[in-house]
């Protein structure tokens, strides 16, 4: 390949991807002595040296110009990661923060999206964690945010929320660096865009979001690298384009209850104890709701009221959904629920901007997980009969009460669904 020119017209001597040796030097394209623990270079300019196995390499060049294409993982299943952190140089606190990332973050998410989508967070995620640095420190940051404290103690809970600002901080360094790795380039904002809406940083998140449809627009002109697996040939712009519909169904929520810092109060939502009403009660607060519901006759603080109960019972979702023997199924269907509470009340005060757009690709994005539920397998009868009384209350309202443009275009999938809905509560009841 001909040496790059520079703006000042010398030319960058150009190296191809160095195979082996430390991290550090494999970004740099230079040569490695391989001295373990720390080699040569990495001890001479005071740098952190850090060796990844050689069978964890995914990407392989697709031109001199680090444009890389993931490998295909497609051939052979992947329940999830299943990697030996203990072989790797991972820390101890990447090693707390991939597990319960992988263990209990991922199937979270991947609850709120569809089935297609699994495969980029079970199996690219843990790979690219092992290669690219920023995505790594990613991973941990969200990791230890969802992970529980284990103390009320102000001081502990100021040092988690340090080491969560240190990686996502560290994340943002390797990013926006000279040379970063090109996975990192590909996955990092999509990881920063879940780290900023967890903690409800809206500003900082909307700057991902768009680089992540800057990054899914070069990658259709061809210049930046598609993430294929043979199921989803385009499997990052599929990703890009279902983060932007769940864009418009975001809810604002209040940061500012504790010293206006989002981080703090996100890690203290996460370690409060568990909200003793069942799934029940916060049901039937939901059916009262519903049943003297009267968009015309509602005042402000009737509205007010119901966003703060929408509110409180998304804040009871993630403060329980890891700790319960619930499904998460059904808490994701009682987080739509919340939701569609909110979108449909007619002046919405405290939350994201709802035009007729927005509110449109939101209610879709909740018809469409609903449609996709039969991609998903829930065994015990008590959470498949607390998803139908979920799905009975979110119905009728979709049907009855969303503008009428939207339930004229979806009238046939609503009223199937319908139908199977009852279907599915007569087989329950027989048995």
């Amino acid at each position: 390949m001909a040496p790059k020119k520079l703006k000042d017209g010398r030319k960058k001597a150009y190296a191809p991807k160095v195979r082996t040796g430390c991290d550090t030097c494999k970004r740099r394209r230079i040569k490695c002595d391989e001295s373990k623990p720390v080699c040569f270079r990495c001890q001479r300019t005071t740098v952190e040296c850090r060796y990844t196995p050689s069978a964890m390499w995914l990407f392989e060049s697709g031109s001199g110009n680090a444009a890389s294409q993931l490998c295909n993982a497609a051939h052979t299943p992947h329940p999830g990661p299943v990697f030996d952190l203990a072989k790797t140089s991972c820390t101890k606190e990447e090693q707390q923060g991939f597990q319960f990332f992988f263990s209990k973050t991922v199937p979270w998410i991947c609850e709120h999206g569809y089935v297609r989508s699994r495969d980029f967070w079970n199996v690219i995620l843990p790979r690219a964690f092992h290669v690219a640095p920023a995505t790594r420190h990613l991973i941990t940051a969200i990791g230890l945010l969802d992970t529980p404290v284990g103390s009320s103690d102000p001081l502990v809970v100021d040092q988690r929320c340090e080491r969560i600002q240190f990686n996502y901080s560290t994340a943002v360094t390797e990013l926006t660096s000279l040379n970063p790795h090109p996975a990192d380039v590909a996955l990092a904002p999509v990881l920063a865009w879940v780290f900023d809406a967890m903690i409800n940083e809206e500003s900082r998140a909307e700057v991902h979001a768009q680089a992540m449809e800057r990054l899914t627009i070069a990658q259709t002109d061809g210049e930046s690298p598609h993430l294929g697996l043979d199921a989803s040939p385009y499997m990052l712009e599929q990703i890009v384009h279902d983060i932007g519909r769940y864009r418009c169904l975001r809810i604002r929520m209040d940061t500012k209850v504790i010293g206006d810092q989002p981080l703090l109060r996100a890690v203290m939502l996460r370690n409060r104890p568990p909200d003793p009403s069942t799934l029940q009660e916060l049901l039937k607060e939901f059916q009262r709701h519903y049943e003297t519901y009267q968009p015309g006759d509602m005042t402000p603080d009737y509205i007010v009221a119901a966003e703060a109960f929408a509110f409180k019972t998304l804040a009871s979702v993630v403060a329980n959904v890891y700790h319960s023997e619930v499904q998460m199924t059904i808490f994701s269907a009682l987080r739509f629920l919340c939701l569609l509470t909110v979108k449909l009340l007619p002046m919405p005060i405290m939350v994201s901007p709802s035009d007729p757009d927005t509110i449109d690709t939101a209610l879709s994005y909740i018809l469409d997980w609903i449609l996709d539920l039969h991609n998903r397998a829930i065994p015990k009868k008590t959470d498949r009969e607390l998803l139908i009384d979920i799905l009975e209350i979110m119905l009728p309202a979709m049907r009855n009460l969303t503008p009428a443009t939207w339930r004229q275009r979806h009238e046939l999938d609503l009223e199937q669904l319908s139908a199977l809905l009852q279907h599915c509560r007569a087989v329950l009841s027989a048995k």
